[in-house]
C-alpha cells in the first residue's frame, strides 16, 4: 500500500487515489485539505471549439446546481462569461472569505477543514466545498495523530457542508431547494471517490434561518446529479440559449440586466401575435449601467488625480473639482488634459470610460476597459456582417426607425401650429412644407418596409434625411438663427455646429452602450466598416438622431439659451465656445436623463436607458433569443 505524506509529516494509508495537503498560508503552519488535480480544471466555454476532447473539461458543481435554478444564468456564465455582481453576490462573498478567515477549526470532537478542493475525471466535476467535517474517531481508526486528515479506508463518517446566503424556499417545511441538493451531493460523490468511503449525507446552512438542513445522498439524488450534468455538456456543445424562467426566481438575479426575461418573453410573444391588447407588460428594469453621471473637464491645462476613492481636477494649483469616483459615469474631456497613471487605473477599475475631445468638440479617442469576453456574440456579429441579407434585416430597422422618429418630430411641430400654441405662428407656406416633409417621410419608410437591399437602404435614408433637413430650419422659432441646410464637415453655422457637436456625444454614449453587452462597436451592420469609425454605434444612434441630439438642438435653439456670438468660426467651420458648450452639455444630459414610455413595454425609462436596452435588444437578436431586431419608435 502506498503512503502519502500530509503536510506534518503523519502517513496516511492510502485509499483509491492520494490525497496531498498544502500549505495554504504560506508558511503560518495552518494547513488545508486540497487532493491534488490529475488534470488542471478549466471553463469548458470554449465547448465544440475547444482543443481538448470536452469529457477531460471539469464542470464547477456550483454551475451544475445553478443549471437546476435557472438554465439560462448557467448559460450565460458558462457559455458567454457572465460574470455582473450585486449586492447578493457581494454579500455572499463576504461570508464566504470570513468563513475561510480560519483554514481548520475544532469543536467538540468534530474537526472542520474550509474551502477543500476536490474533483473527479470519472464524474467531470470539481468543486470547492465550503465545509468538510471530520469526526475525532477517523484520526484515532487510521492511526494518524498529527491532527491532520487523510485518505482513509476507514467507516468514519466524512460529511460536506454547504453555506448559502438566503433561506428554504417557503411552504417545503424547511426542506433545501433542489438545487442546493443536487449541490451537496455531487460534493459528497467527489469525496466518496477521492477518499474511497461512502458519505451518506451532507448539510445545506442556509444563513437566513441560521438552521443546517440534512440531505442524504439517496440513489435518486445521485441519478439527478449525472442528469444535471449531462445536460449542462449538451448546451455547453450545442451553445443553445434556454427559455427565460420569467418568474420570482429572476428577482435580485444579479444576471436580470443582461438576460431581460420578462421583455425578452414579451418581445417574443408579441411577434408571434400571443399577446392580447391589455396583456400586462413588463416591470420597468432597475437603473442601467450608465446613470449618467458626466464629469465634463474642458479647463485648458487641468489635471487630474485621485486621492483614495475621489478625483481631483486642478488648474495651476487651483482645485477646480473634487468628486467621489462612484459618483462618476463618464468623463468628457476637451483639449489638454492630464491624468495621473493611478487616476486612470481606478477609473478603468470601475468600468468609468473616458471620451477625449478637440477644443472643437471632435473626438480624439477612448480611454476604456477592457473588451467584454464574450466572443461567441462577437462572432455572431461578424458572420452577420458578413450576410448581405441579414445585414438588410437589421439595417432596415435601423433605417425605418430613423424616419419614423424623424416624421413625429415634424408631426409634433405641426400639431403646435395646429393649436396655435405660443411661438407657433409661421405663415402658410413653411406649414406646407413641414406637411409636404411628412408624407415624403411616410412614403419612404413603405419603401424602406420593402427593401431587401443595404445599398437600396442608404439611398432610402439618404432621401428622408434630405426632405426632413429642407424643413429643418421651419422648426426654429428664434429668428437669430438659420439654417441653409446639413453641412457637417466643417460645419459651416451654429446649427450645423451643434447637430454635429450632438451626434458626436450620441455617439459615444452608443458606443459605451455596445461595448457594455460585448459587441464590438467598430463592426456594423448598415454602415461601411471603415477603419476607425465606430459603425456600430452609428447604426444604433440611427433611430436616436431625431429624438435625442435635434431635440436639444432645437431646445437651446428656441429657448434662447445659446446666442450667435456663443459660437466662433475656425478654419471655415462653427464651433461652440467654452460656456455655450457647457450650457450645451447640460440640456443634452438632461434629455438624455429625461424619462419617457417605452412604446413596446410601457413602462417610464430614459432615453440612456432606451439605448442601452437596444444594444441589448441587438446582441440578442444577433444570437438568435429574438427573432429579430425591433427599432426603437416613439408614439
Amino acid at each position: 500500500m502506498e503512503l502519502v505524506h500530509n503536510a506534518s509529516g503523519a502517513e496516511c494509508p492510502d485509499a483509491s487515489r492520494p490525497v496531498q495537503l498544502s500549505n495554504a498560508t504560506g508558511g503560518s503552519g495552518i494547513t488545508r485539505f486540497e487532493p491534488v488535480p490529475d488534470v488542471k480544471p478549466r471553463s469548458p466555454i470554449d465547448g465544440p471549439f475547444a482543443e481538448d476532447n470536452q469529457e477531460t473539461e471539469l464542470l464547477p458543481v456550483s454551475a451544475v446546481a445553478e443549471l437546476l435554478y435557472c438554465p439560462r444564468n448557467f448559460y450565460y456564465r458558462m457559455v458567454e462569461g457572465a460574470a455582473e455582481e450585486n449586492e447578493h453576490v457581494l454579500i455572499g462573498r463576504y461570508q464566504e472569505e470570513k468563513r475561510q478567515a480560519r483554514a481548520q477549526l475544532s469543536r467538540d470532537g468534530v474537526t472542520q477543514w474550509r474551502a477543500v478542493r476536490v474533483h473527479s475525471s470519472s464524474l467531470g466535476l470539481s468543486a470547492v466545498i465550503d465545509v468538510v467535517e471530520l469526526g475525532s474517531e477517523l484520526d484515532a481508526v487510521s492511526g494518524n495523530t498529527s491532527g491532520a486528515p487523510c485518505s482513509t479506508n476507514a467507516t468514519s463518517l466524512v460529511i460536506p457542508v454547504e453555506f448559502k446566503k438566503g433561506a428554504p424556499p417557503p411552504g417545503t417545511g424547511g426542506e433545501a431547494r433542489l438545487n442546493d441538493q443536487v449541490q451537496i451531493c455531487a460534493q459528497a460523490m467527489l469525496l466518496e471517490e477521492q477518499l474511497g468511503q461512502p458519505v451518506p449525507y451532507g448539510y445545506i446552512y442556509y444563513a437566513g434561518t441560521r438552521r443546517r438542513v440534512k440531505v442524504e445522498t439517496t440513489p435518486e439524488l445521485r441519478a439527478r446529479v449525472k442528469q444535471a450534468v449531462a445536460e449542462a455538456r449538451r448546451i455547453l456543445a450545442t451553445r443553445e440559449i434556454p427559455a427565460p424562467v420569467n418568474d420570482a426566481r429572476c428577482l435580485g438575479c444579479s444576471l436580470y440586466e443582461r438576460c431581460l426575461p420578462a421583455e425578452t418573453v414579451f418581445a417574443n410573444e408579441k411577434e408571434r401575435g400571443l399577446i392580447p391588447a391589455r396583456a400586462p407588460r413588463p416591470r420597468r428594469p432597475t437603473p442601467g449601467l450608465n446613470l449618467g453621471r458626466v464629469l465634463l473637464i474642458d479647463r485648458p491645462g487641468a489635471y487630474v488625480r485621485n486621492t483614495g476613492e475621489r478625483l481631483v481636477v486642478t488648474v495651476e494649483n487651483e482645485k477646480v473639482a473634487d468628486v467621489p469616483i462612484l459618483s462618476v459615469d463618464e468623463v468628457l474631456t476637451f483639449g489638454r488634459v492630464q491624468f495621473t497613471q493611478p487616476a486612470m487605473e481606478a477609473l478603468l477599475e470601475r468600468g468609468v470610460s473616458v471620451a477625449m475631445l478637440s477644443g472643437n468638440g471632435r473626438l480624439k479617442g477612448f480611454l476604456q476597459a477592457p473588451f467584454s469576453s464574450n466572443g461567441l456574440l462577437r462572432r455572431r456579429q461578424v458572420l452577420a456582417a458578413e450576410s448581405a441579407e441579414v445585414r438588410a434585416t437589421f439595417a432596415r430597422e435601423f433605417v425605418i426607425g430613423k424616419l419614423r422618429n424623424m416624421r413625429l418630430i415634424l408631426m409634433r411641430r405641426l400639431r403646435q401650429l395646429d393649436s396655435g400654441e405660443a411661438g407657433a405662428v409661421l405663415e402658410a407656406g413653411p406649414a406646407e412644407r413641414i406637411r409636404q416633409a411628412v408624407q415624403h417621410l411616410e412614403r419612404m419608410v413603405a419603401a424602406a418596409e420593402r427593401s431587401t437591399d443595404c445599398d437600396e437602404l442608404l439611398g432610402i435614408e439618404g432621401s428622408g434625411s434630405r426632405s426632413y433637413f429642407q424643413v429643418f430650419g421651419d422648426l426654429l422659432t428664434n429668428q437669430q438663427f438659420s439654417f441653409p441646410g446639413r453641412h457637417r464637415r466643417p460645419p459651416t453655422d451654429p446649427v450645423n455646429a451643434m447637430l454635429s457637436f450632438a451626434y458626436t456625444l450620441l455617439t459615444n454614449n452608443a458606443r459605451a452602450a455596445v461595448e457594455a453587452v460585448g459587441l464590438d462597436p467598430f463592426i456594423g451592420l448598415y454602415h461601411t466598416n471603415v477603419y476607425g469609425r465606430p459603425a456600430l454605434a452609428l447604426d444604433l444612434i440611427e433611430e436616436f438622431r431625431p429624438l435625442v441630439a435635434d431635440v436639444v438642438v432645437l431646445s437651446v435653439v428656441n429657448r434662447k439659451m445659446v446666442r450667435p456670438s456663443d459660437f466662433e468660426d475656425e478654419k471655415g467651420g462653427y464651433y461652440l465656445k467654452d460656456n455655450a458648450r457647457r450650457t450645451f452639455l447640460e440640456a443634452y444630459t438632461q434629455r438624455m436623463n429625461e424619462m419617457v414610455t417605452h412604446p413596446l413595454f410601457e413602462y417610464k425609462v430614459s432615453y440612456r436607458r432606451m439605448l442601452e436596452l437596444q444594444a441589448r435588444f441587438l446582441a440578442k437578436a444577433l444570437m438568435g433569443e429574438l427573432p429579430r431586431y425591433r427599432s426603437l419608435v416613439l408614439r
